[in-house]
């Protein structure tokens, strides 16, 4: 029986002060264009989610899991739809994240509730339960007549999709993408090395009608706006049969962990 939790958080997250105030992205990607993507759907399985310690309103961080991303293009991010879940680490004194995500140290759905807001991630509450760690989760967002759907579906319980519809001002991108972030390098990226993965799979874009499934990556991309810490680790591994050949070999899974340190 495990007596004590605080060596393992102490291993994987530390204090938001001593930390550098980065975005630091494990993704998959795809552009295409000509025609563009109007779909992005993609799965993970629900982990613990572990902010930075000790924040105070100058230092503080969500770490995010955003299954599905949709961008305008490649380089304006003030477009763009996203869905996934996240975990607020403000201090409770400064009030929730993002204006509703509340920091009440449990995990929640979030998605774009505006297609130009920059990708200022909403609570999914109002229109969704809340996340149940271990259950694998498939997300959608696809553009319908001037609306944008967001669709998140418990793939453990067996349930259909629950959707949620919002006003679109503009309807197809050139970019998708599907990872984990986080804005403080002393939070954990994705799950903790020594915890069962995320398992980000099933990533699809959809184009003219037709969906594809993202396989055969040949790595994971690991993106920074400053220095991409040394034990955030990402792998493209092989766990379903996506092109039905009979043969677990795709490489159409992200694995997003942080190492000790």
């Amino acid at each position: 029986m495990q007596t004590s939790s605080s060596p393992v958080l102490a291993a994987y997250a530390y204090s938001c002060g001593t930390g550098s105030v980065d975005t630091n992205w494990t993704v998959v990607d795809r552009a295409k264009s000509s025609p563009n993507i109007t779909g992005v759907i993609g799965q993970a399985t629900v982990r613990t989610l572990r902010p930075c310690t000790s924040p105070n309103s100058a230092n503080w961080d969500i770490p995010w899991v955003l299954p599905a991303n949709l961008q305008y293009d490649t380089t304006n991010a003030d477009r763009i739809v996203q869905i996934g879940f996240a975990k607020c680490g403000r201090p409770v004194a400064d009030g929730d994240c993002n204006g509703n995500i509340p920091n009440d140290g449990n995990l929640h759905f979030v998605y774009t509730a505006s297609d130009s807001s920059g990708g200022l991630l909403k609570l999914a509450d109002g229109w969704y339960k809340a996340p149940i760690v271990g259950h694998e989760y498939r997300f959608k967002i696809v553009n319908g007549t001037d609306v944008w759907t967001y669709c998140i579906q418990d793939r453990t319980a067996g349930e259909g999709y629950d959707c949620h519809n919002t006003a679109d001002t503009w309807t197809s991108g050139t970019y998708s993408w599907y990872g984990t972030e986080t804005n403080n390098d002393n939070s954990q990226n994705g799950n903790s090395f020594n915890e069962s993965e995320l398992n980000i799979r099933w990533m699809q874009y959809q184009r003219s009608g037709t969906w594809y499934v993202v396989t055969d990556q040949a790595d994971c991309m690991t993106l920074t706006t400053g220095v991409y810490p040394s034990y955030y680790h990402c792998q493209i591994v092989s766990t379903v049969d996506a092109d039905g050949d009979g043969v677990v070999n795709d490489n159409e899974t992200l694995w997003s962990h942080t190492h000790d340190h």
